[in-house]
Protein backbone atom coordinates (compact mmCIF):
# COMPACT_ATOMS: atom_id res chain seq x y z
CA UNK A 1 0.00 0.00 0.00
CA UNK A 2 1.45 3.36 -1.09
CA UNK A 3 0.75 6.19 1.36
CA UNK A 4 0.01 9.70 0.12
CA UNK A 5 2.05 12.62 1.45
CA UNK A 6 -0.94 13.54 3.59
CA UNK A 7 -0.99 10.00 5.05
CA UNK A 8 2.76 10.10 5.77
CA UNK A 9 2.41 13.39 7.65
CA UNK A 10 -0.40 11.95 9.79
CA UNK A 11 1.67 8.82 10.61
CA UNK A 12 4.63 11.02 11.59
CA UNK A 13 2.35 13.28 13.65
CA UNK A 14 0.78 10.37 15.59
CA UNK A 15 2.20 9.56 19.07
CA UNK A 16 4.23 6.34 19.28
CA UNK A 17 1.38 4.51 21.02
CA UNK A 18 -0.95 5.20 18.08
CA UNK A 19 1.44 4.99 15.10
CA UNK A 20 0.78 1.31 14.28
CA UNK A 21 -3.00 1.73 14.51
CA UNK A 22 -3.02 4.91 12.41
CA UNK A 23 -0.77 3.28 9.80
CA UNK A 24 -3.04 0.23 9.65
CA UNK A 25 -6.19 2.36 9.32
CA UNK A 26 -4.68 4.53 6.57
CA UNK A 27 -3.61 1.38 4.76
CA UNK A 28 -7.24 0.24 4.65
CA UNK A 29 -8.94 3.57 4.09
CA UNK A 30 -10.80 2.65 0.88
CA UNK A 31 -12.65 -0.42 2.25
CA UNK A 32 -13.05 1.37 5.59
CA UNK A 33 -14.71 4.44 4.02
CA UNK A 34 -16.88 2.24 1.84
CA UNK A 35 -18.05 0.05 4.74
CA UNK A 36 -18.91 3.06 6.91
CA UNK A 37 -20.08 5.25 4.02
CA UNK A 38 -17.62 8.01 4.91
CA UNK A 39 -16.36 10.79 2.69
CA UNK A 40 -12.57 11.34 2.59
CA UNK A 41 -13.05 14.50 4.68
CA UNK A 42 -14.96 12.57 7.37
CA UNK A 43 -12.36 9.77 7.36
CA UNK A 44 -9.42 12.16 7.85
CA UNK A 45 -11.34 14.06 10.54
CA UNK A 46 -11.64 10.79 12.50
CA UNK A 47 -7.88 10.19 12.16
CA UNK A 48 -7.01 13.74 13.28
CA UNK A 49 -9.37 13.54 16.27
CA UNK A 50 -7.78 10.26 17.37
CA UNK A 51 -4.25 11.72 17.08
CA UNK A 52 -5.30 14.72 19.23
CA UNK A 53 -6.45 12.28 21.88
CA UNK A 54 -10.16 13.02 21.50
CA UNK A 55 -12.55 10.16 22.05
CA UNK A 56 -13.80 8.87 18.72
CA UNK A 57 -17.19 7.16 18.58
CA UNK A 58 -17.80 5.21 15.38
CA UNK A 59 -21.24 4.21 14.27
CA UNK A 60 -21.55 0.42 14.04
CA UNK A 61 -21.27 -1.08 10.59
CA UNK A 62 -24.43 -2.27 8.91
CA UNK A 63 -24.67 -6.04 9.55
CA UNK A 64 -26.12 -7.03 6.16
CA UNK A 65 -22.88 -8.62 4.91
CA UNK A 66 -21.87 -10.32 8.17
CA UNK A 67 -22.14 -14.10 8.28
CA UNK A 68 -21.05 -15.99 11.38
CA UNK A 69 -21.79 -19.61 12.23
CA UNK A 70 -23.24 -20.09 15.72
CA UNK A 71 -22.90 -23.65 17.05
CA UNK A 72 -24.90 -24.81 20.12
CA UNK A 73 -22.90 -26.68 22.75
CA UNK A 74 -25.33 -29.60 22.48
CA UNK A 75 -24.18 -30.14 18.90
CA UNK A 76 -20.53 -29.76 19.91
CA UNK A 77 -20.94 -32.47 22.57
CA UNK A 78 -22.07 -34.88 19.85
CA UNK A 79 -18.97 -34.27 17.74
CA UNK A 80 -15.80 -36.38 17.73
CA UNK A 81 -12.34 -34.82 17.80
CA UNK A 82 -10.50 -35.15 14.50
CA UNK A 83 -7.03 -36.61 14.50
CA UNK A 84 -4.44 -33.92 13.78
CA UNK A 85 -2.56 -34.68 10.55
CA UNK A 86 1.17 -33.99 10.57
CA UNK A 87 4.15 -33.71 8.25
CA UNK A 88 6.53 -34.81 11.00
CA UNK A 89 4.91 -36.65 13.89
CA UNK A 90 4.58 -34.53 17.05
CA UNK A 91 6.65 -31.73 15.49
CA UNK A 92 5.16 -30.19 12.35
CA UNK A 93 1.34 -30.32 12.09
CA UNK A 94 -0.09 -30.19 8.57
CA UNK A 95 -1.90 -27.07 7.27
CA UNK A 96 -0.64 -25.01 10.22
CA UNK A 97 2.33 -22.84 11.24
CA UNK A 98 5.39 -24.23 13.06
CA UNK A 99 8.16 -22.02 14.43
CA UNK A 100 11.74 -23.25 14.85
CA UNK A 101 13.67 -20.83 17.09
CA UNK A 102 17.09 -20.43 18.67
CA UNK A 103 19.88 -17.95 19.19
CA UNK A 104 21.88 -17.01 16.10
CA UNK A 105 24.40 -19.63 14.98
CA UNK A 106 22.85 -22.59 16.79
CA UNK A 107 22.04 -24.66 13.69
CA UNK A 108 18.42 -23.75 12.87
CA UNK A 109 18.94 -23.72 9.09
CA UNK A 110 20.87 -26.99 9.11
CA UNK A 111 18.26 -28.73 11.26
CA UNK A 112 15.40 -27.30 9.16
CA UNK A 113 17.04 -28.72 6.03
CA UNK A 114 17.32 -32.11 7.76
CA UNK A 115 13.57 -32.00 8.45
CA UNK A 116 12.84 -30.86 4.90
CA UNK A 117 14.87 -33.71 3.42
CA UNK A 118 12.80 -36.27 5.33
CA UNK A 119 9.54 -34.60 4.27
CA UNK A 120 10.61 -34.53 0.60
CA UNK A 121 11.47 -38.24 0.80
CA UNK A 122 8.63 -39.29 3.11
CA UNK A 123 11.21 -41.03 5.29
CA UNK A 124 11.01 -41.45 9.09
CA UNK A 125 12.98 -38.83 11.02
CA UNK A 126 15.66 -40.44 13.22
CA UNK A 127 13.93 -43.78 12.46
CA UNK A 128 11.42 -42.69 15.11
CA UNK A 129 8.99 -39.99 13.93
CA UNK A 130 6.55 -40.74 11.11
CA UNK A 131 6.77 -38.38 8.13
CA UNK A 132 4.42 -37.49 5.26
CA UNK A 133 5.91 -37.02 1.82
CA UNK A 134 5.39 -33.53 0.42
CA UNK A 135 7.10 -31.23 -2.09
CA UNK A 136 8.91 -28.33 -0.38
CA UNK A 137 9.65 -24.69 -1.23
CA UNK A 138 12.52 -23.36 0.89
CA UNK A 139 12.68 -19.54 0.86
CA UNK A 140 16.12 -18.78 2.29
CA UNK A 141 16.80 -15.08 2.77
CA UNK A 142 20.00 -15.48 4.81
CA UNK A 143 22.42 -17.90 3.12
CA UNK A 144 24.33 -17.17 -0.07
CA UNK A 145 24.61 -19.50 -3.05
CA UNK A 146 27.78 -21.23 -1.80
CA UNK A 147 26.08 -21.97 1.53
CA UNK A 148 23.06 -23.41 -0.29
CA UNK A 149 25.29 -25.59 -2.50
CA UNK A 150 27.31 -26.85 0.48
CA UNK A 151 24.26 -27.64 2.62
CA UNK A 152 22.41 -29.29 -0.27
CA UNK A 153 25.36 -31.61 -0.90
CA UNK A 154 26.28 -32.42 2.69
CA UNK A 155 22.77 -32.69 4.19
CA UNK A 156 20.51 -33.76 1.28
CA UNK A 157 22.82 -35.16 -1.37
CA UNK A 158 20.18 -36.25 -3.89
CA UNK A 159 17.65 -34.76 -6.30
CA UNK A 160 14.36 -34.88 -4.41
CA UNK A 161 11.32 -32.58 -4.20
CA UNK A 162 12.95 -29.47 -2.71
CA UNK A 163 13.03 -26.11 -4.51
CA UNK A 164 14.86 -23.01 -3.26
CA UNK A 165 14.49 -19.26 -3.50
CA UNK A 166 17.71 -17.56 -2.35
CA UNK A 167 19.67 -14.34 -2.79
CA UNK A 168 16.37 -12.63 -3.68
CA UNK A 169 14.09 -10.47 -1.56
CA UNK A 170 10.63 -11.72 -0.65
CA UNK A 171 8.00 -9.90 1.41
CA UNK A 172 4.80 -11.59 2.45
CA UNK A 173 3.24 -8.19 3.26
CA UNK A 174 3.80 -7.03 -0.32
CA UNK A 175 0.49 -7.84 -2.04
CA UNK A 176 2.05 -8.53 -5.46
CA UNK A 177 4.70 -10.85 -4.05
CA UNK A 178 2.14 -12.59 -1.84
CA UNK A 179 -0.16 -13.27 -4.80
CA UNK A 180 2.83 -14.56 -6.78
CA UNK A 181 3.65 -16.98 -3.94
CA UNK A 182 0.05 -18.20 -3.73
CA UNK A 183 0.13 -18.91 -7.47
CA UNK A 184 3.45 -20.80 -7.31
CA UNK A 185 2.45 -22.89 -4.30
CA UNK A 186 -0.69 -23.98 -6.14
CA UNK A 187 1.06 -24.58 -9.48
CA UNK A 188 3.86 -26.67 -7.97
CA UNK A 189 1.74 -28.33 -5.28
CA UNK A 190 4.12 -27.39 -2.45
CA UNK A 191 2.99 -29.11 0.74
CA UNK A 192 5.48 -27.17 2.88
CA UNK A 193 6.83 -23.62 2.61
CA UNK A 194 9.88 -22.76 4.74
CA UNK A 195 10.80 -19.16 5.55
CA UNK A 196 14.36 -18.55 6.78
CA UNK A 197 14.02 -16.25 8.62
CA UNK A 198 10.72 -14.76 9.80
CA UNK A 199 12.32 -11.34 10.27
CA UNK A 200 13.29 -11.17 6.59
CA UNK A 201 9.82 -11.75 5.09
CA UNK A 202 8.02 -8.62 6.30
CA UNK A 203 8.47 -4.88 6.81
CA UNK A 204 6.51 -4.62 10.06
CA UNK A 205 7.65 -3.74 13.58
CA UNK A 206 8.20 -7.02 15.44
CA UNK A 207 7.59 -5.51 18.88
CA UNK A 208 4.13 -4.32 17.79
CA UNK A 209 1.30 -6.78 18.50
CA UNK A 210 -0.90 -4.98 15.96
CA UNK A 211 1.65 -5.29 13.16
CA UNK A 212 2.52 -8.91 13.96
CA UNK A 213 -1.18 -9.82 13.77
CA UNK A 214 -1.13 -8.46 10.22
CA UNK A 215 1.83 -10.71 9.29
CA UNK A 216 0.19 -13.76 10.90
CA UNK A 217 -2.97 -12.99 8.95
CA UNK A 218 -1.04 -13.27 5.68
CA UNK A 219 0.59 -16.56 6.74
CA UNK A 220 -2.80 -18.03 7.63
CA UNK A 221 -4.24 -16.73 4.36
CA UNK A 222 -1.48 -18.55 2.47
CA UNK A 223 -2.45 -21.79 4.23
CA UNK A 224 -6.18 -21.24 3.64
CA UNK A 225 -5.78 -20.54 -0.07
CA UNK A 226 -3.21 -23.23 -0.90
CA UNK A 227 -3.66 -25.94 1.81
CA UNK A 228 0.09 -25.83 2.42
CA UNK A 229 2.01 -25.99 5.71
CA UNK A 230 4.42 -23.31 6.98
CA UNK A 231 7.67 -23.68 8.89
CA UNK A 232 9.51 -20.49 9.74
CA UNK A 233 12.82 -19.92 11.52
CA UNK A 234 13.17 -17.11 14.03
CA UNK A 235 15.91 -15.81 16.34
CA UNK A 236 15.94 -15.67 20.13
CA UNK A 237 17.08 -12.72 22.16
CA UNK A 238 20.72 -13.10 23.22
CA UNK A 239 21.20 -15.04 26.48
CA UNK A 240 22.09 -12.94 29.51
CA UNK A 241 24.15 -14.78 32.10
CA UNK A 242 22.42 -18.06 32.98
CA UNK A 243 18.97 -16.85 31.91
CA UNK A 244 17.26 -18.76 29.11
CA UNK A 245 16.38 -16.52 26.19
CA UNK A 246 13.13 -16.64 24.23
CA UNK A 247 12.00 -15.89 20.69
CA UNK A 248 12.34 -12.15 20.17
CA UNK A 249 9.57 -9.67 19.39
CA UNK A 250 5.92 -9.43 20.39
CA UNK A 251 4.25 -12.53 21.82
CA UNK A 252 1.78 -12.19 18.94
CA UNK A 253 4.51 -13.58 16.66
CA UNK A 254 3.97 -16.95 18.38
CA UNK A 255 0.21 -16.54 18.87
CA UNK A 256 -0.73 -18.49 15.73
CA UNK A 257 1.89 -21.21 16.04
CA UNK A 258 0.46 -24.71 16.24
CA UNK A 259 3.91 -26.00 17.22
CA UNK A 260 6.89 -24.10 18.62
CA UNK A 261 10.23 -25.92 18.63
CA UNK A 262 13.20 -24.23 20.32
CA UNK A 263 16.81 -25.34 19.98
CA UNK A 264 19.77 -25.22 22.32
CA UNK A 265 23.08 -26.49 20.97
CA UNK A 266 26.67 -26.65 22.14
CA UNK A 267 29.89 -28.35 21.08
CA UNK A 268 29.83 -31.92 22.32
CA UNK A 269 32.32 -34.74 22.66
CA UNK A 270 34.97 -35.46 20.07
CA UNK A 271 34.62 -39.12 19.08
CA UNK A 272 37.16 -40.70 16.74
CA UNK A 273 38.59 -37.19 16.16
CA UNK A 274 35.20 -35.95 14.91
CA UNK A 275 33.80 -33.00 16.94
CA UNK A 276 30.04 -33.27 17.46
CA UNK A 277 27.37 -30.68 18.14
CA UNK A 278 24.85 -31.67 20.82
CA UNK A 279 21.31 -30.39 20.30
CA UNK A 280 18.41 -30.26 22.73
CA UNK A 281 15.07 -29.51 21.07
CA UNK A 282 12.17 -28.48 23.30
CA UNK A 283 8.55 -28.25 22.27
CA UNK A 284 7.45 -24.98 23.84
CA UNK A 285 3.94 -25.17 22.39
CA UNK A 286 1.79 -27.90 20.82
CA UNK A 287 -1.73 -26.62 20.21
CA UNK A 288 -3.12 -29.35 17.96
CA UNK A 289 -1.39 -32.53 19.09
CA UNK A 290 0.30 -34.51 21.84
CA UNK A 291 3.59 -32.88 22.69
CA UNK A 292 7.00 -34.20 23.54
CA UNK A 293 9.06 -32.43 26.17
CA UNK A 294 12.69 -32.49 25.08
CA UNK A 295 14.63 -34.66 22.66
CA UNK A 296 18.36 -34.79 22.04
CA UNK A 297 20.44 -35.50 18.96
CA UNK A 298 23.99 -34.89 17.76
CA UNK A 299 25.32 -33.98 14.35
CA UNK A 300 28.82 -33.89 12.88
CA UNK A 301 30.57 -33.66 9.55
CA UNK A 302 32.13 -36.94 8.42
CA UNK A 303 35.18 -36.04 6.29
CA UNK A 304 35.30 -39.55 4.80
CA UNK A 305 31.89 -39.11 3.18
CA UNK A 306 31.73 -35.29 3.26
CA UNK A 307 28.20 -35.66 4.69
CA UNK A 308 26.52 -34.32 7.79
CA UNK A 309 25.63 -37.31 9.97
CA UNK A 310 23.08 -37.48 12.77
CA UNK A 311 22.75 -39.49 15.99
CA UNK A 312 19.40 -39.53 17.81
CA UNK A 313 19.67 -39.60 21.61
CA UNK A 314 15.96 -39.83 22.42
CA UNK A 315 13.92 -38.19 25.17
CA UNK A 316 15.96 -36.22 27.68
CA UNK A 317 15.76 -35.88 31.44
CA UNK A 318 17.70 -32.64 31.36
CA UNK A 319 17.63 -32.06 35.10
CA UNK A 320 19.25 -35.43 35.86
CA UNK A 321 21.84 -34.95 33.10
CA UNK A 322 22.69 -31.46 34.36
CA UNK A 323 23.17 -32.73 37.92
CA UNK A 324 25.44 -35.55 36.68
CA UNK A 325 27.49 -32.99 34.77
CA UNK A 326 27.65 -30.75 37.87
CA UNK A 327 28.79 -33.69 40.03
CA UNK A 328 31.72 -34.33 37.69
CA UNK A 329 32.58 -30.64 37.71
CA UNK A 330 32.45 -30.40 41.54
CA UNK A 331 34.66 -33.48 42.03
CA UNK A 332 37.27 -32.17 39.58
CA UNK A 333 37.23 -28.75 41.26
CA UNK A 334 37.67 -30.21 44.77
CA UNK A 335 40.82 -32.04 43.70
CA UNK A 336 42.42 -28.55 43.87
CA UNK A 337 41.17 -27.99 47.42
CA UNK A 338 38.26 -26.76 49.53
CA UNK A 339 35.59 -24.63 47.82
CA UNK A 340 32.24 -22.91 48.30
CA UNK A 341 29.25 -22.58 45.94
CA UNK A 342 30.57 -19.09 45.11
CA UNK A 343 33.93 -20.61 44.11
CA UNK A 344 32.20 -23.16 41.88
CA UNK A 345 30.14 -20.46 40.17
CA UNK A 346 33.22 -18.33 39.53
CA UNK A 347 34.83 -21.23 37.62
CA UNK A 348 31.55 -21.93 35.78
CA UNK A 349 31.56 -18.31 34.63
CA UNK A 350 35.23 -18.42 33.66
CA UNK A 351 34.77 -21.61 31.60
CA UNK A 352 31.38 -20.52 30.20
CA UNK A 353 29.69 -23.73 31.37
CA UNK A 354 25.90 -24.15 31.33
CA UNK A 355 25.49 -24.92 35.05
CA UNK A 356 23.32 -22.93 37.44
CA UNK A 357 23.56 -22.31 41.17
CA UNK A 358 20.72 -24.69 42.13
CA UNK A 359 22.11 -27.46 39.92
CA UNK A 360 25.52 -27.21 41.63
CA UNK A 361 23.88 -27.06 45.06
CA UNK A 362 21.83 -30.21 44.27
CA UNK A 363 24.96 -31.96 42.96
CA UNK A 364 26.83 -31.17 46.19
CA UNK A 365 23.97 -32.54 48.28
CA UNK A 366 23.86 -35.80 46.30
CA UNK A 367 27.63 -36.19 46.53
CA UNK A 368 27.52 -35.56 50.28
CA UNK A 369 24.65 -38.06 50.71
CA UNK A 370 26.78 -40.68 48.93
CA UNK A 371 29.80 -39.71 51.11
CA UNK A 372 31.88 -38.59 48.14
CA UNK A 373 32.43 -35.16 49.68
CA UNK A 374 32.12 -33.55 53.12
CA UNK A 375 31.10 -30.07 54.20
CA UNK A 376 31.44 -27.79 57.19
CA UNK A 377 30.28 -24.32 58.12
CA UNK A 378 32.69 -21.41 57.98
CA UNK A 379 33.82 -19.46 61.01
CA UNK A 380 33.41 -15.82 61.87
CA UNK A 381 32.02 -13.70 59.06
CA UNK A 382 31.39 -16.75 56.84
CA UNK A 383 29.68 -18.84 59.52
CA UNK A 384 26.63 -19.48 57.32
CA UNK A 385 28.67 -20.56 54.30
CA UNK A 386 29.16 -24.24 53.42
CA UNK A 387 32.73 -25.24 52.60
CA UNK A 388 33.05 -28.45 50.57
CA UNK A 389 36.03 -30.79 50.32
CA UNK A 390 36.89 -34.38 49.46
CA UNK A 391 36.91 -36.91 52.33
CA UNK A 392 40.32 -37.29 53.98
CA UNK A 393 40.98 -40.67 52.35
CA UNK A 394 40.52 -39.25 48.84
CA UNK A 395 43.12 -36.50 49.34
CA UNK A 396 46.03 -38.96 49.56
Amino acid sequence: MEFTNKDKKLIKKAPDSLKAGVKDLLGRKEPYMKARQLSPEEFYRIINNAIRGEKVVLEPLAPENVEKKIVPIGKILQMEEKEQPFLIEKMIPENAITGLTSETGKGKSLIALKFVMHIAKGKKLFDTFEVKKRKVLFIDLEMNENDIINRSKTVVGEDIGIDFIYQQDFLIDDENEFEWLVKKVKENNYGLVVFDTFTQIHTKEENSATEMKMVNKKLLELIARTETTILYLHHHYKTRGHEKSGARGSTDIRAKLASHLSIESRPGLTIEDLPRVQVIMTQEKARLMHRFDKIAFDYFNNPKTDKTEWIYRGDVDLKAKAIDKAKEFVMEHLEKGEATIKDFLAEVEAKNLSLGKETIRNACKKLEDSEKLVSHKGKGKGHNTNFYSLPAGQLL
